[in-house]
């Protein structure tokens, strides 16, 4: 029986919407990658890290 990884946690950050988007639709394909946060400044990665 094939043991199970845990899934990668990723938080997106760009300026762009757009290229958000594009970021998350690629990622959004691939099985192991859970997309936890998408953020659009510093200051929101900041309090994005401290609430995980």
């Amino acid at each position: 029986m094939a043991k199970e990884h845990p899934k990668i946690k990723v938080l997106i950050a760009d300026q762009q919407p757009l290229f958000r988007q594009g970021v998350r639709s690629t990622l959004n394909q691939i099985a192991d990658i859970d997309i936890c946060v998408e953020v659009g400044s510093s200051n929101e990665v900041i309090s994005a890290i401290n609430t995980l």
